[in-house]
């Protein structure tokens, strides 16, 4: 996270400016570091883009994934950040394991609400994946699955038998024989993963008219 370090992001931020070097660049940011004063900073040495990873719309789903944050305190620092920023990243996960249904419907919510504070906002959602080394992956490595029905990325591009493929049986054997390689590509099963598969393959589109509607509302047309 590149403001982790406020002190170096302020002293490189003002080496930027005193260079004039006329460059654009964008950051990964967290909405319990940012604040008034480090989004004039940066954007002032030319900070155009920033990303914010806000996981889920359910509190309590946040309090188990210990972020330290509320959706609010998210909201508050994503609709400051429409002043400074010509582009803003919004990141929501779902399919967690230990994730309900009321869980996922709150998450759905909170992306289409994320969407309306800003023309600049864009919004994405990814199923949860384990990265290797992470405080999660050692706790559910042990769980985890390949499977490529839950994985959007293969799921859109093989072909509808892929074991009738060399390539894709290679492939498949790949994956399944390295797995801390290829963990984006396994998941953990959970609460009625399956339907919510389902469902978000449905409400990404959903997602993406809301973003479009409120890019496109009145009330940020000036």
């Amino acid at each position: 996270t590149f403001v982790l370090n406020r002190q170096r992001v302020l002293d490189l931020c003002q080496r930027l400016r005193a260079a004039d070097l006329g460059i654009e660049w964008g950051c990964y940011a967290r909405v319990d570091l940012m604040d008034r004063d480090l989004m004039e900073a940066i954007a002032r040495a030319g900070c155009t883009r920033v990303f914010y990873g806000i996981e889920s719309g359910s509190q309590a789903l946040l309090d188990q994934l210990h972020k330290g944050t509320t959706i609010e305190q998210a909201e508050e620092v994503v609709s400051l950040s429409t002043r400074y920023f010509t582009q803003i990243w919004v990141s929501f996960i779902c399919c967690l394991p230990f994730e309900s249904m009321e869980d996922f419907a709150e998450t759905i919510k909170a992306a289409g609400e994320f969407a309306r504070l800003g023309p600049q906002i864009d919004v994405e959602m990814t199923p949860f994946i384990l990265f290797p080394s992470s405080p999660l992956y050692a706790q559910w490595r042990h769980l985890q699955e390949f499977s490529p029905s839950y994985v959007p990325l293969l799921r859109d591009w093989m072909p509808d038998d892929p074991n009738e493929s060399k390539t894709w049986r290679e492939l498949f054997t790949l994956v399944r024989a390295h797995p801390d390689v290829f963990a984006a590509l396994y998941h953990v099963p959970g609460r009625d993963l399956k339907d919510k598969c389902n469902l978000f393959d449905g409400q990404r589109w959903l997602v993406q008219v809301l973003v479009g509607w409120a890019k496109s509302d009145e009330e940020f047309a000036a």
